[in-house]
């Protein structure tokens, strides 16, 4: 055990070095606010010069300089403070009193707050409640007139401020409720009569959050949900390309992402079930359809709108890694001795070596058309023709042993050296061939570009659909 105990000590001292640090900085930070705060005060300037001494006891609770000089000068601001309320409370001006005394308060709780006492007349707190006790009366007055002319924002902003100066003032936590959400339930119950549910749910929604349920809220929140709810029946989508199975990934992606939205106004029949009724009734509904189509599909399906839509094309391009030999120097230090000052230094020999380039990509598209019609009216309420493509591409060079003095290079014979031999060997030229040993080497499957481009434009459709109010 005796292997650790070092190791312990050691870092023990290097903690309480640290600490030791900390403090020295914070006392010497300390010294220099009482400093500055000293030169303010003689200057005249009594209130800035607190600040600064409040701020090097802040740093230094134990610095008695500043102790004593907040002592003296904190004095000062606070008896100019509860003069000032004073004043107020004598000119019956109520509320400036109200204020003015808190100040002041906040003042003294900050400097007693750094062990630093202060002394203040008892009758200035007799004074402040007095002060605070008609101030509340007359702005609850104030309010309750608001309401009376249903004036609900200045009614809610006088019943918060009274709260925050008397929380449990009478009934003033009832009426500022109140004054949120009656403004509220009447927008509500105005876009109910309208026929304007989406927006009527929200409202009462949010009157429901606040208060609970208020008056019928709730009642009248689910009524309108369900008015509002808009069913959607998904025909299969035609697929016009060679790419099997699309229709069927990006179909299932678009029900997926609707879902996932939990939208209270959508509702999403069940495709197997569509299929069966649509087959039964031998409606060849897939592509473009017609109103008199449309509208024979939403009575079969309990459906307000139906989407229908096309694969137009759709191509998977799975390219071949290709391969390139490239011809390069490979360096060997060594260590030679100058026959004049028999000082060693090291210099490079190159040999002549092969190493490989390789470049692959995969690509992958599609046009997708698509409609969500109505089948009350056979009307295209959403149309769109999405076009997408996503690829991946990789090039990457690679050597059979050490890169380290790996360069570019040409040269024509392995064997021979010729006068054309060239080697990039700059900082620049080997600082590209090492990027492009470390370039990643594995490129992402077609299918997984796949499931990305169909989930792309299942995220899209999704989005459109869930943003269209057909109330509007």
């Amino acid at each position: 055990m005796l292997f650790l105990i070092a190791p312990m000590k050691t870092q023990l001292r290097i903690t309480i070095y640290i600490i030791l640090i900390a403090f020295v900085g914070a006392c010497t930070g300390s010294k220099q606010m009482y400093k500055k705060g000293k030169k303010l005060e003689e200057a005249g300037l009594v209130y800035e010069s607190t600040d600064f001494y409040i701020d090097a006891l802040k740093r230094n609770r134990s610095n008695s300089d500043a102790i004593l000089a907040l002592k003296k000068t904190g004095q000062t601001v606070l008896d100019e403070l509860y003069a000032k309320f004073y004043q107020e409370y004598s000119s019956d001006r109520f509320k400036e009193a109200v204020y003015a005394y808190q100040k002041a308060d906040k003042f003294k709780n900050q400097v007693e707050g750094l062990g630093v006492r202060m002394e203040s007349a008892a009758y200035y707190e007799e004074y402040y409640n007095e002060s605070k006790n008609i101030y509340i009366k007359n702005l609850y007055s104030q309010a309750e007139q608001d309401l009376s002319n249903e004036d609900f924002e200045e009614a809610e902003d006088k019943f918060h401020e009274i709260q925050k100066l008397e929380p449990k003032y009478k009934n003033v936590d009832e009426l500022k409720n109140f004054a949120f959400v009656e403004p509220k339930y009447r927008l509500a119950l105005k876009a109910y009569d309208n026929g304007e549910f989406r927006s009527a749910y929200f409202h009462f929604n949010e009157v429901l959050q606040k208060s609970g349920n208020y008056k019928e809220s709730k009642e009248l929140m689910e009524i309108s949900r369900e008015n509002a709810q808009y069913t959607i029946g998904f025909l299969a989508f035609r697929n016009s390309s060679k790419v099997r199975g699309i229709e069927s990934a990006i179909s299932a992606g678009i029900v997926r992402d609707l879902m996932n939205y939990e939208d209270p106004f959508l509702v999403i029949i069940d495709r197997s079930n569509t299929d069966q009724i649509i087959s039964e009734q031998k409606l060849g509904m897939t592509g473009i359809i017609d109103q008199q189509t449309a509208a024979k599909a939403g009575e079969l399906l309990g459906a307000k709108a139906i989407l229908v839509a096309k694969i137009i094309s759709a191509e998977r391009l799975n390219g071949k890694l290709k391969k390139q030999s490239k011809t390069g120097y490979l360096g060997k230090p060594v260590y030679k001795t100058n026959p004049q000052t028999g000082k060693k230094y090291k210099s490079m020999v190159y040999s002549k070596v092969f190493y490989y380039d390789y470049e692959q990509s995969h690509k992958v598209t599609c046009t997708f058309q698509y409609q969500l019609v109505s089948t009350e009216t056979g009307e295209i309420l959403i149309s769109d023709v999405i076009e997408k493509s996503i690829d991946d591409h990789i090039e990457y060079s690679s050597f059979n042993g050490d890169t380290k003095y790996l360069y570019k290079g040409t040269w024509n014979s392995q064997t021979k050296a010729a006068t054309n031999d060239k080697i990039y060997n700059s900082y620049t030229a080997k600082k590209e061939i090492d990027q492009q040993l470390k370039s990643r080497q594995q490129i992402r499957s077609v299918e997984n570009l796949s499931n990305e481009l169909n989930n792309s434009i299942s995220e899209l459709v999704a989005k459109r659909i869930k943003n269209f109010n057909p109330e509007l």
